[in-house]
């Protein structure tokens, strides 16, 4: 199983971790056709909220799988973030 883990940098993760966590679901619920930031099947994704950032713990079995997820996920942080210009900045492990 290949991971990668995800930092996004503010003060306000807890309230991201909640959103980021709806839309995730309603990805997940979409397969099949949301621009393209559809979830594979047997995604894993773990969040956790902190004081100074939210982290993101994704793996897949293959590496465009686990590309596809780490690209959906920073679609949507930028998306729910624009405000804040949130990104993500991933570490393969």
């Amino acid at each position: 199983m290949l991971s990668s883990e995800g930092r996004i940098a503010t003060d306000r993760a807890k309230r991201y971790l909640e959103q980021l966590n709806g839309h995730l679901g309603h990805m997940h619920r979409l397969r099949g056709g949301h621009g393209g930031h559809t979830l594979p099947k047997d995604e894993n994704v773990v969040m956790e909220a902190g004081p100074d950032a939210l982290t993101v713990r994704v793996s897949a079995e293959d590496p465009a799988e686990l590309e596809r997820l780490k690209s959906a996920i920073a679609a949507r942080i930028g998306t729910i973030g624009r405000r804040d210009e949130l990104t993500v900045e991933w570490r393969d492990q």
